[in-house]
């Protein structure tokens, strides 16, 4: 974990308290990020020491309609000291000239969340897009074997990967590939002429 990342997105997220509060500040990050990703000159102009603090928070009350625009209806239609308090982060990362840092500090954020949600985060990589019931049949089975609430699955695309699939869960790995199926098999080999 980012140490400084770590410590805005922990913070956040106490500061959120209840869930629906927590996963609306995870859709505004989610959205802020979006917009940096599409638009690289609003995260030029957002990051720009030239630029002074005020316009910059601003802009973020613009984008964020604050104060609360109910005509909205959608996760944005909570209550305004909710918004207020998603603002009030976003201006201290501008203040400390930390808001660069919103991508990982987004991803440190979804992690925890996930975490104290007990929602377990798996990637699938596999050559070719898998049918939708073998990625169903995968999520299910480390879903019971970890004892998660919930799962939410990425699934990747290798073109490398000669068939099978490679699991990642956190930092557990597990190559169900040909290729790892192969080096499992040579390993397996190898142990028993060394032991003979």
């Amino acid at each position: 974990m980012a140490v400084i990342e770590g410590r805005y997105a922990e913070a956040l997220l106490a500061a959120a308290g209840e869930p629906s509060v927590a996963q609306y500040f995870e859709e505004g990050l989610a959205d802020l990020c979006a917009a940096f990703s599409q638009e690289p000159r609003c995260f030029h102009f957002m990051t720009a020491p030239t630029i002074p603090n005020e316009i910059k928070k601003e802009t973020l009350g613009k984008i964020f309609n604050y104060p609360n625009n109910a005509k909205d209806g959608g996760h944005r239609d909570l209550d305004g000291e909710v918004q207020k308090l998603f603002i009030n982060f976003l201006s201290l990362l501008i203040d400390k000239n930390r808001l660069r840092l919103l991508p990982d500090i987004y991803r440190e954020y979804h992690s925890m969340k996930a975490a104290r949600q007990n929602v377990l985060e798996i990637k699938i990589s596999s050559a070719a897009p898998l049918p939708k019931k073998q990625v169903e049949a995968i999520a299910d089975r480390y879903k019971r074997q970890y004892g998660a609430a919930g799962v939410t699955v990425t699934s990747l695309i290798d073109p490398l990967l000669l068939g099978g699939v490679l699991i990642q869960i956190g930092d557990i790995r597990i190559d169900d590939t040909q290729k790892g199926r192969l080096r499992s098999l040579q390993r397996a080999i190898r142990e028993k002429l060394a032991s003979s």
